[in-house]
């Protein structure tokens, strides 16, 4: 039980760190502001994205050259 539990906070704790990340990042840009938000989603959705290719690489070939 102590495991569900676990599971529980380390998402609760991630759905809060996402936002303070973010503004932080862009937090003194100035007028780079809309470029520098539209970097940090573009690396999020790279990050969901680029292991399902990695992992269709290495299934094609292997891991090294993936």
């Amino acid at each position: 039980m102590m495991s569900v539990y676990g599971l529980i906070g380390v998402e609760f704790f991630m759905s809060i760190m996402f936002p303070t990340i973010f503004s932080l990042s862009v937090q003194s840009l100035g007028e780079e502001t809309k470029l520098g938000s539209s970097l940090v989603i573009m690396a999020i959705v790279g990050v969901a994205i680029f292991p399902l290719i990695m992992g269709r690489v290495s299934d094609v070939s292997n891991i090294q050259t993936a």
